[in-house]
């Protein structure tokens, strides 16, 4: 199917499409300790204004944003653009391992900073909170790491080697279970409430690893920015449809 014929009925009402994300949102690629030193040239965003031209997108993104974090900001939000959907485009950071702890504790401590219960309870929460006020929610998982890349850079605020308790415990192959854990639950919790679900990070984790993330081994790059967007626009497009909006999808 594509998507590339779209026609405008101007007498129709303005969609309003709210994305509550973080630094995926914002575009980040590099990204050194607190230094954001690069950002991808089109962000998912850029690519989804561009497919939706006439469609209203507000914007709330911050570097390290976690899904406790957005269930603070989202209220406000809903009441200030009311918005007809909303992309809950977090939970990278809930997943991501809680590296200070697992330094300091040489490897002994390894856990993801937002336990996987709190992940859902919070995304439930945003789920409800959406529909309270009238919008439709969406929700997303979330992409794989390359520790190959982000390990050299570990090491080198840590002032040391840290591959090899990286390895030990686990490395790679063990990262990429726990997030696999994270997407899981995330699916199943939108199959659970009935809301509409964009499987980015599982179609990234179906590309080689260093197409899809960025210098810093965490943040995607360009290339899969463009698929983010098109699992994105895959979600919204039917729910634009459903709503007899003012945009009419011409699938060929």
């Amino acid at each position: 199917m594509s998507f590339d014929s779209l026609t405008t009925d101007h007498s129709a009402p303005a969609v309003n499409l709210l994305i509550l994300g973080d630094s995926i949102t914002l575009g980040v690629a590099d990204m050194r300790g607190a230094d954001v030193v690069a950002y991808v040239d089109k962000t998912y965003v850029d690519i989804i204004r561009e497919r939706f031209p006439h469609l209203q997108i507000r914007v709330d993104a911050d570097l390290h944003r976690s899904t406790i974090a957005g269930t603070r900001a989202l209220g406000p939000l809903l009441a200030a653009h009311n918005p007809q959907i909303t992309l809950l485009m977090l939970g990278g950071n809930d997943a991501d391992p809680d590296w200070k702890r697992f330094v300091v504790s040489n490897g002994r401590v390894a856990r993801s900073r937002i336990e996987l219960s709190r992940y859902i309870e919070n995304l439930r929460t945003m789920v409800e909170m959406t529909q309270a006020a009238g919008s439709i929610p969406i929700l997303t998982d979330m992409p794989n790491q390359y520790l190959e890349r982000r390990s050299k850079i570990l090491s080198e605020l840590a002032g040391r080697d840290l591959m090899p308790i990286i390895n030990a415990n686990g490395g790679e192959k063990f990262c990429n279970e726990v997030l696999e854990t994270y997407r899981e639950a995330a699916a199943a919790l939108a199959g659970d409430l009935a809301v509409p679900f964009a499987p980015y990070g599982h179609r990234l984790a179906q590309q080689p690893i260093e197409a899809v993330v960025g210098p810093d081994g965490v943040h995607p790059s360009q290339h899969a920015h463009t698929i983010i967007a098109a699992q994105i626009i895959s979600t919204l497009e039917p729910i634009i449809k459903n709503a007899n909006t003012s945009f009419v999808g011409s699938p060929t």
